[in-house]
């Protein structure tokens, strides 16, 4: 394992003790903001493609980078462990914090000199954290941008759907898992953005979802399984609008004809309340609810764009990164942050 601090994190201390925020003397605007997350103590945590770590507390806001120990420009996912501990994914692997010090665990190392590689670096990368889920066991789920998947037992990664979906022109796979989520009966779901559709495993075996299944596309880009367990599927933006809802063993897809004037969704979100939230990189942010999408509009009549990441708080607020900022929305005011 690798270490980019003299202190390794320690399990313990993550969920016992916490780092002293200080409440900053000025409020900077967050640049470039990609990741999301909120913690079981409803602290929420901004990733960014700079290389920081945005954290919001109760009792103020700290920025976490390089300095600090955090290794890798671009945080594409975060998630916490069971034991407590924060999970940062990078370029650089699993960037381990218990609220003091980080560890940096590189993924098994993937070739990137193909002549393939070479054109699509770094949109392709298999070195790359993309996806993060934890389970109650303390294993961690890792979705890379063209390795497949790998679970993390603490130790050692063990490989999965590396060989999925098309081969691309340099001969090999090079398997984009975009997202994961866990349902309620412990199925865990693999997004692929490299043609291979959605993949399902029950933990002994892999059943898989394609356009010739019903899918809208075989470039699946999100999936979220909501709390009257259906699940939630969005796909690639060059391959058109679409919202898969796959409800038991009937699954339905809605487009612009059923209200949803969106060419692509990759945030997405269920409230409290069960409102299901989208926005793209190229769309304007809309809702879902009682089977009905609805423009997003602030206390003021305006919309939102370029949304692509979403999480809820323990306070209901709806986080959005993306584009053109960070903004949080508490059902009456829409802010900047």
């Amino acid at each position: 394992m690798c270490s980019c601090s003299s202190s390794e994190p320690s399990q313990d201390r993550a969920k016992e003790e916490k780092r002293q925020i200080e409440k900053p003397k000025s409020i900077d605007l967050v640049e470039r903001p990609f990741a999301v997350f909120c913690d079981e103590a409803g602290e929420v945590w901004v990733g960014t493609k700079n290389g920081e770590v945005h954290h919001y507390a109760s009792e103020g806001k700290e920025v976490l980078m390089s300095k600090d120990g955090l290794q890798g420009e671009n945080v594409m996912a975060i998630t916490q462990l069971a034991n407590g501990m924060h999970v940062f994914g990078t370029e650089k692997g699993i960037n381990l914090y218990d609220g003091f010090n980080f560890q940096t665990i590189p993924l098994p190392f993937s070739d990137t000199t193909s002549s393939w590689l070479d054109k699509v670096y770094p949109v392709i990368n298999p070195n790359e954290v993309h996806a993060l889920l934890p389970l109650e066991s303390g294993e961690l789920w890792i979705g890379t941008g063209g390795a497949g998947a790998y679970l993390w037992d603490g130790l050692k990664f063990q490989p999965y759907l590396q060989d999925g979906g098309q081969l691309m022109p340099d001969g090999l796979h090079h398997n984009w898992i975009s997202n994961l989520a866990q349902d309620e009966e412990g199925n865990i779901w693999f997004c692929s953005m490299s043609m291979g559709g959605l993949a399902k495993f029950d933990g002994k075996e892999f059943t898989f979802l394609t356009a010739e299944s019903g899918l809208h596309s075989d470039m699946v880009r999100n999936v979220l399984c909501d709390q009257s367990g259906r699940i939630l599927i969005t796909y690639k933006p060059k391959y058109g609008a679409g919202l898969s809802i796959l409800d038991g063993d009937e699954l339905t897809t809605y487009s612009e004809k059923d209200g949803l004037d969106m060419l692509s969704i990759m945030g997405i979100c269920e409230d409290q309340s069960g409102r299901i939230w989208m926005g793209g990189d190229h769309d304007q942010v809309h809702y879902l609810e009682n089977g009905t999408f609805h423009l997003f509009q602030d206390e003021k009549g305006n919309t939102l764009s370029g949304v692509v990441n979403m999480e809820v708080d323990h306070q209901g607020r709806i986080w959005m990164a993306g584009k053109d900022g960070l903004w949080r929305w508490d059902g009456e005011k829409l802010e900047r942050l």
